[in-house]
């Protein structure tokens, strides 16, 4: 029986999860340590994903953020000119 979809089954290998462990409480993955650049093998839990997920929400949010500002400032100097 599968568990997730597809496109979300992608989404986690391309990100270095590779799936749920037998007692489906953790999903196996990688994660790269900065501090020594060295790639690990990992566990996360449903409260190491929802962190996860919130962070990279932010992120978007930010970049969203940033390209609005830069299309309103470019609409801004293309009227300015006309």
């Amino acid at each position: 029986m599968k568990t997730f979809s597809d496109p979300t089954e992608e989404v986690m290998r391309r990100y270095g999860l590779w799936g749920l462990t037998s007692l489906e409480d953790s999903v196996k993955g990688t994660l790269y340590d900065p501090d020594d650049s060295e790639v690990y093998g990992t566990y996360l839990d449903a409260e190491d994903l929802r962190e996860l997920a919130a962070a990279c929400i932010e992120v978007a949010d930010h970049l969203d953020a940033v390209a609005q500002a830069k299309t309103e400032r470019l609409q801004e100097a293309t009227h300015a000119s006309s």
